[in-house]
């Protein structure tokens, strides 16, 4: 064999090996690359220079990968409110709604990549996540947004779409780019706007400023051409993007939601606990009463005549059968009667009184977290945790009240404590669900992200006076998960979304508008609540309670914020229940209530799941068996060559 010859088999059987080592990396790049799939949306957004804010157009780039479901976000520049826990929270709905049109194995088979670009530095927040669902659900299933449409909104963690401002900003940035439709979320068709007025006296100009209600459809319309729609969820929103999906939307059933508003659940717990809470209430108070002499009835009028309202309003309620809401009013009639009985003691005892009291409720306090810390916990159990927390908080104001020598509010507050101890007691009786602390752990931090967002979000826009309350809850979820109740740091990371996610829904939005908000979250809820009790067994009685709690305040209190905040507690829980519950024991009966629940959407779309494209697992294997074919052939030729002569 000619040297030329054997130096030529020597190339070639170099060139095969590397092929051979090649070959599978190759087809790493190609699963890699192929596997990749992004959208890009623009989104509007409100910069600020100075004092004034102004729109402007950011790129929001989605990606998804073969991961381990982490979700990373990039924003250049940087935004001033974190968007991490937007984006975790419309990565989570994406995929379970994308889920539904194509088997994509669980979230933990994808990272989600999100990257927002623009030439202004903006204000971030949560406004772009309805924008990061929906890219995001486009490029789990392969498809293309159709051009033109631009929308505007948070997405909350039951898929509806929640308020956000800057919106007359955001369509003149919308405009920039030539857009034709713009989606709001529902109830901001009018939005109030400051404008500077001109006028003169004598020789003299003068300005001054006024709110004005614009009509942001008409504003788009006669000044741009944009047309405006308003969604409620992100299903609304998905059958403008992606005119291929079948989707029922939920804006256009808004009559059947208003069924929601009519009825409660009824719980014979809450209905025995309400019964011998009145009756004990009013003991207590014929007792108080025996013990005071004409001066001090004087004293505490005030105290007097507010116990006997509350115990008589109390008494309606139960005969409503509106018992949690009984609850309540009874646990502040009993403090304000404890208020009165804790002076008369210091009255006579003095300071020491005061510390007896305090030690006390701290030994009971010691006392119920002994119990209330375990690996598994009930509901009712939960509860407790919460009113634990409340009773620290308490003492620890009290004890700030006491060293400024403000007698009177410490000893309110060592009333409230004392009294929020009592009810800890009585919840812990129940129990309708088992959860495991470990899971509500893991899922604490996603909430408390969340939450913490909005009230940065809040706090940015509108300042530290609307945003206190939130942080109030913030700080309460922070001390319950330090003292390792994890249940009650959930439920408060829970109560400060609910709070600042109505917050930021009802801002200019009519009562009419607000209404149909409670009534769409109510029938969920309810739909989930038969789910509950039908399928899994599962009495969600943390999450009856506030259903009922919504219907008081909307009833009989005529407060349609506190009902949308309480209205989102019971879906937020319900949703808990469903996803960390077990069944354990309990009885319900329901009160004159015919739930009419419409087709899912769930149901549809799973039907119609195979015709979405072609499955990306199947054009791997196809690829893998072609790079096998070919290492395969390359292993014949090296043979040959090796053997030939």
């Amino acid at each position: 064999m000619s040297p030329s010859r054997t130096l030529k088999k020597h190339v070639i059987l170099l060139i095969a090996l590397i092929l051979m080592f090649l070959a599978p990396t190759a087809l790493n790049a190609i699963c890699l690359e192929d596997s990749a799939h992004e959208v890009t949306l623009p989104i509007p957004a409100v910069a600020q220079s100075g004092k004034e804010s102004f729109g402007v157009i950011s790129y929001l780039t989605v990606r998804v990968v073969p991961g381990s479901g982490h979700v990373y976000i990039e924003t250049w520049p940087l935004a001033e409110v974190d968007m991490q826990a937007s984006a975790r929270i419309a990565a989570h709905i994406a995929f379970e709604i994308a889920n539904k049109y194509k088997d994509l194995g669980s979230f933990d088979s994808w990272d989600y990549l999100y990257s927002v670009r623009s030439n202004s530095p903006i204000m971030g927040g949560p406004s772009a996540g309805a924008a990061m669902t929906i890219a995001t659900i486009g490029a789990l299933l392969e498809i293309k947004p159709k051009p033109g449409i631009i929308i505007t909104g948070m997405i909350n963690p039951d898929g509806t779409i929640g308020a956000v401002g800057g919106i007359l900003e955001k369509i003149d940035a919308a405009a920039s780019i030539n857009a034709t439709t713009f989606l709001l979320p529902y109830g901001q068709l009018y939005v109030n706007k400051t404008v500077m007025e001109k006028y003169t006296i004598g020789p003299f100009i003068y300005y001054k400023t006024k709110t004005v209600t614009v009509n942001v459809r008409k504003y788009a319309l006669e000044k741009y051409g944009i047309k405006v729609h308003e969604v409620l969820t992100i299903y609304d929103a998905l059958k403008y993007f992606y005119e291929s999906l079948p989707v029922s939307d939920t804006i256009s059933h808004i009559d059947m939601y208003r069924s929601a508003l009519t009825f409660h659940y009824v719980n014979s717990f809450l209905k025995n606990s309400s019964i011998l809470a009145l009756n004990h209430t009013q003991e207590y108070l014929n007792t108080t009463l025996s013990k005071m002499d004409a001066l001090s009835r004087i004293f505490y009028r005030d105290d007097i005549e507010k116990a006997q309202y509350l115990i008589q309003k109390a008494r309606e309620l139960i005969n409503d059968k509106l018992y949690y809401s009984a609850l309540s009013l009874l646990f502040q009639a009993n403090t304000t009667i404890t208020y009165m009985y804790n002076m008369m003691e210091y009255s006579t005892q003095g300071d020491r009184y005061i510390e007896d009291l305090t030690k006390e409720l701290n030994n009971t306090i010691d006392f119920l977290k002994s119990i209330l810390v375990r690996s598994n916990l009930t509901d009712g159990m939960i509860a407790a945790q919460i009113r634990v927390i409340d009773a620290v908080d308490s003492l620890e104001k009290a004890g700030e009240y006491y060293k400024e020598g403000d007698i009177y509010n410490a000893i309110r507050e060592l009333s409230y404590a004392e009294e929020r101890l009592k009810t800890a007691f009585l919840w812990i009786n129940f129990s309708g669900s088992l959860f495991s602390s470990d899971s509500i752990r893991d899922s604490f931090d996603d909430e408390l992200s969340f939450a913490t967002l909005l009230y940065a979000y809040i706090y940015s826009m509108y300042g530290s006076h609307y945003a206190d309350q939130v942080l109030r809850y913030l700080e309460l979820s922070e001390k319950a998960y330090a003292m390792k109740f994890y249940g009650g740091a959930y439920l408060y990371a829970l109560e400060a979304r609910a709070h600042a996610e109505s917050f930021l829904d009802i801002l200019g939005i009519s009562s009419s508008d607000l209404l149909n908000k409670i009534a769409y979250v109510r029938y969920e809820t309810m739909r989930e609540i038969n789910i509950s009790l039908n399928n899994k067994s599962i009495i969600p009685l943390l999450a009856l309670a506030y259903f009922e709690y919504s219907y008081y305040f909307e009833n009989k209190e005529n407060d349609l914020e506190l009902a949308f905040v309480f209205t989102k507690l019971a879906k937020s829980w319900i949703t808990a229940y469903m996803k960390f519950g077990t069944a354990t024991y309990g009885n319900i009966t329901l009160n004159n209530i015919t739930l009419h629940t419409s087709k899912e959407n769930s149901s549809s779309n799973e039907s119609n799941g195979g015709s979405i494209g072609e499955s990306s697992g199947d054009r791997l294997e196809i690829r893998a068996i072609i790079v096998a074919i070919v290492m395969f052939a390359i292993f014949l030729l090296t043979v040959y060559l090796m053997r030939r002569d």
